[in-house]
Formats: structure tokens, sequence, C-alpha cells
């Protein structure tokens, strides 16, 4: 799992976010993200625990 799929599909998954926007500066790049949501259900919770934890002590 790389850190592109986790970082389109943390917020995707989180309830306080209405909207991901994707920025590409070449087709392979859109290509390569919009792989990387339609893979959301496989972003483990546990996984989801961990990035949330590392958010929030960064949120100060």
């Amino acid at each position: 799992m790389g850190e592109a799929f986790k970082a389109l599909n943390w917020p995707r998954l989180n309830d306080i976010v209405s909207t991901v926007i994707l920025g590409a500066s070449k087709a392979s790049q859109l290509t390569d993200k919009l792989g990387a949501l339609a893979l959301t259900p496989k972003l483990m919770p546990e996984v989801m625990v961990r990035i949330d934890a590392i958010s929030r002590a960064h949120a100060a």
C-alpha cells in the first residue's frame, strides 16, 4: 500500500472531509490516483486508526 494510496483514501473515508480533489500534470498520474481511489475498501481499519492518531498528534 503506497503513500499516495493512503493519502487519497484517508480523507475519503474520514467523516469530516466532504471532497477529495485530485491534481495531476500527466495522464499517468491521474490514472494512478483514480486506481488508488478504486481500492478504497482495501484500506484496513487498523491503518485508518494509525493515520487518525498521527493526524491528531499534529493537529495542534
